[in-house]
């Protein structure tokens, strides 16, 4: 019964709280999106997509790290991100003040076999070397 009761507990965590986004700037048009991933938790690679929200400006480019494989029961193979994961973007023109940056992801809780459901989540951009 108390399996039970932490499975339902995990199904109604709130993955932007478990997974808080934090961005910088990096450059004129770099940034850099971070999240701190709790202990037996992942967040998908294939499952990220991020935009730039309060601008007209866009993204050009998005750099991310390899991730691990790992085989998921529904998708097949796949790969995830545990512990930090660190992705560098960026826009086609200077970034502006009051661009927010917008990221999609879905993550797990693999301890307790629970996906949460594809969630948005909106950072402002730090100064470089501070996160906001």
């Amino acid at each position: 019964m108390l399996l039970g009761a932490v499975g339902a507990a995990a199904q109604q965590a709130d993955p932007r709280a478990l997974f808080p986004l934090a961005a910088e700037r990096a450059g004129e048009r770099q940034l850099v999106a971070r999240w701190e991933i709790p202990e037996d938790h992942y967040l998908y690679r294939g499952k990220l997509d991020f935009q730039l929200v309060g601008t007209d400006n866009a993204i050009a480019e998005v750099t991310l790290p390899s991730g691990t494989p790992y085989e998921d029961e529904f998708l097949g193979r796949v790969e995830v991100y545990r512990d930090t994961l660190q992705v560098h973007i960026e826009a086609e023109r200077p970034l502006g003040e009051g661009v927010r940056l917008r990221a999609q992801f879905q993550g797990c809780n693999e301890a307790q076999g629970v996906c949460y459901p594809p969630t948005s989540v909106e950072a402002g951009l730090g100064a470089r070397g501070r996160v906001a």
